[in-house]
């Protein structure tokens, strides 16, 4: 921010992480609009499930470092792609991918998110990725996103190693084969059923109401304001 956003200003930064809330800030707060203000959640049929797996964003194959032009732009190491391609390829599942998956006929990514959610909630399931997160613990919000849309979120093995969000080590993953096999166990709808309530209700007690989101991030805004101004305050 001081280099980009405020260039040749003495100004002081302050940061609220958004790990700092109850199952996380940004991913809780989408599913919450996604559920109220998406239309598509006021017909319960816009939900009938027509793929076995569905994924919307990104790849991460290539560095996005804003401190290390050298870097930038690089092989990540994330093989995301890899299994992404290769579930396209596999005649054992049906899939659907939106946004730039290289190598991949996929619907083309959009930033108003109502354009490519009548997609998402066609699919029974998706994968979250957090392969290069150096903890293991970050969440991401494409499991809140499914979970808007009744899509059952499998995870890498590493993803939310503290189980914050992930109700079940059953939605765990380690390689294109998993995915492929618990696609097909999830053709068994009551199974999805169950899954899903297991999942959606693990995800409830984690995660709190759009109002006490507002409230704990002005809570905090206003403390960081403060603490700011109290160098100036003789």
């Amino acid at each position: 921010y001081r280099e980009r956003v405020f260039p040749n200003k003495d100004v002081e930064i302050a940061k609220i992480d958004e790990d700092d809330f109850k199952g996380g800030f940004v991913g809780a707060v989408r599913y919450h609009f996604m559920k109220m203000y998406d239309p598509i959640q006021k017909d319960r049929k816009n939900f009938e499930k027509e793929y076995d797996f569905a994924y919307w964003g990104t790849t991460k194959k290539k560095t996005v470092d804003y401190e290390n032009e050298e870097h930038r732009g690089k092989e990540s190491g994330d093989i995301r792609h890899i299994v992404l391609k290769e579930l396209y390829k596999s005649d054992e599942i049906s899939t659907v991918f939106i946004g730039a998956v290289q190598g991949v006929k996929n619907i083309k990514w959009s930033k108003v998110i109502t354009d490519i959610t009548p997609h998402i909630a066609k699919a029974r399931a998706v994968v979250c990725f957090n392969w290069l997160e150096e903890g293991k613990t970050a969440l991401t919000a494409r499991y809140n996103e499914a979970l808007a849309y009744d899509v059952i979120p499998l995870v890498n093995y590493q993803y939310d190693t503290t189980n914050r969000l992930v109700a079940d080590e059953w939605q765990r993953i380690r390689n294109s084969e998993d995915i492929i096999e618990k696609c097909k166990q999830l053709r068994d709808e009551d199974f999805r059923q169950k899954m899903l309530a297991k999942i959606k209700e693990k995800y409830a007690e984690n995660t709190d109401t759009l109002e006490d989101y507002v409230e704990e991030f002005d809570r905090k805004l206003k403390v960081e304001i403060m603490m700011g101004l109290e160098q100036y305050i003789t």
